[in-house]
């Protein structure tokens, strides 16, 4: 990974636009700077300056499916930004952009998925067709049966059958070795809202033993040792947090996690953190929480801006609760 690359990825965009605009002036055409300086753009939420970039891009290669797909999501970016009005007059052109990644690339599972979400989900009067949707998600369930799984508990989540989605993800788990970008968006989804409903004991319920399978995997790969595998201590513990259950052997994990430093695409320490804080609390170790709590908020400047947003608000969330059970608990 390049100085640049690194830049980006750790999510530094004005520095890393800073160096790359006097690079464009100097080369234009380099399709690679274009798309990294798009990038360093979009950690910002600065949508509106990425998209001339992005059509360039599109223009340079029409076939490319990731370029279009980066089309639709920069324009959705900034027409939800511009206003109500701005996205009803692109979603034609959102649609279209995505109907396009997917001819252009009938194998790219992110396509499809990223097609299948927005057919679904949309009203027909914004280009959404949930018979175009399960058209998507057979394609998805015909290249990779786990995957269309995942797919299918996406789309029963949305539906409003929590139980069913739980359980579909459930047996998807146990077919997947391993899981892929475009894979792990559907999982991140599910872990989100079965964690809003964990409240909920019967869902939680559901939701813990849908994730034993993920459980199991991520600690056969912990014990092979190997340093890519260390995001599954990463995930053990976030599924200890999620599930409530295996909180011990979950708070393991992170302390392990937490002793080498993350390689590329790992979870950050932060958010490690954070899934600690979590552990702790539900164990009863308060101000070992606390501490966890603050380190994570600490860590916070490592990350971009929106991550940062949404990590905090979590932080401050789960430091609120628990002082309102430590106030709640008799003294003396």
């Amino acid at each position: 990974m390049s100085g640049l690359d690194r830049l980006v990825h750790d999510g530094y965009g004005r520095k890393a636009r800073l160096i790359i605009r006097p690079l464009l002036i100097r080369k234009p055409n380099d399709l690679r700077l274009v798309k990294l300086y798009i990038h360093a753009l979009l950690i910002d939420d600065r949508f509106r300056k990425a998209f001339p970039y992005v059509k360039k891009l599109t223009h340079e290669r029409p076939h490319d499916a990731n370029d279009w797909l980066l089309y639709a999501a920069t324009l959705a970016g900034k027409s939800a930004k511009a206003g109500i009005f701005s996205l009803l007059s692109h979603v034609g052109q959102i649609h279209r952009a995505l109907e396009k990644a997917v001819r252009f690339a009938p194998k790219n599972m992110g396509a499809r998925i990223a097609l299948m979400i927005y057919d679904l989900r949309a009203p027909g009067f914004l280009g959404g067709s949930k018979r175009q949707g399960m058209v998507e998600l057979r394609a998805i369930q015909a290249h990779d049966p786990a995957l269309g799984m995942m797919a299918e508990a996406e789309m029963l989540w949305t539906q409003g059958h929590r139980t069913r989605a739980i359980s579909e993800l459930g047996q998807a788990l146990r077919l997947k070795t391993s899981l892929k970008g475009a894979e792990s968006i559907l999982v991140q989804d599910e872990l989100v809202l079965a964690m809003r409903d964990r409240q909920k004991k019967r869902l939680r319920q559901k939701a813990a033993h849908a994730f034993q399978s993920a459980w199991r995997l991520d600690r056969a790969r912990a014990i092979r040792g190997k340093p890519r595998r260390l995001a599954a201590y990463y995930h053990m513990g976030m599924i200890a947090a999620v599930t409530d259950r295996h909180l011990h052997a979950g708070v393991r994990a992170l302390d392990y996690y937490l002793t080498v430093i993350p390689p590329d695409g790992d979870p950050p320490p932060a958010w490690a953190h954070f899934r600690l804080g979590l552990l702790l609390a539900d164990l009863g170790h308060v101000r070992r929480a606390r501490l966890q709590y603050g380190i994570a908020l600490l860590g916070v400047r490592h990350l971009n801006r929106k991550m940062q947003r949404h990590l905090i608000h979590k932080i401050r969330r789960a430091m609120a609760k628990l002082s309102a059970e430590s106030a709640s608990r008799p003294h003396g």
